[in-house]
């Protein structure tokens, strides 16, 4: 598989993903899609009307029941905490919600 490297996307977000591609047990391609079409890949995504951020667009609340719980103390805070991190960052994050 060839990456088509972006901004967002560096050597270490992919190493990143590979390995939590193969720790899922899914496809890197099935998994990329998914967060393609929820995102774009873009580690600062963020729909207004619902909250949901990063690359696969996860609900505050979700992010609190991952264990995401920087110093934010409202859900939109804890959103905007999270698209700050880098895509690389948000991977495991991601891996954690599937995994589920």
């Amino acid at each position: 598989m060839t990456w088509q490297k972006t901004a967002d996307v560096s050597d270490g977000a992919v190493t990143s993903f590979l390995s939590s591609s193969k720790k899922l047990e899914t496809a890197p391609l099935d998994l990329a899609s998914v967060l393609y079409s929820e995102s774009g890949w873009y580690a600062n995504a963020w729909n207004k009307k619902g909250g949901a951020s990063g690359i696969f667009q996860a609900m505050p609340a979700t992010l609190a029941g991952l264990g995401f719980s920087p110093s934010a103390a409202s859900p939109a805070d804890r959103s905007a905490e999270f698209r700050t991190l880098t895509v690389e960052q948000q991977i495991p994050w991601a891996e954690k919600y599937y995994r589920s």
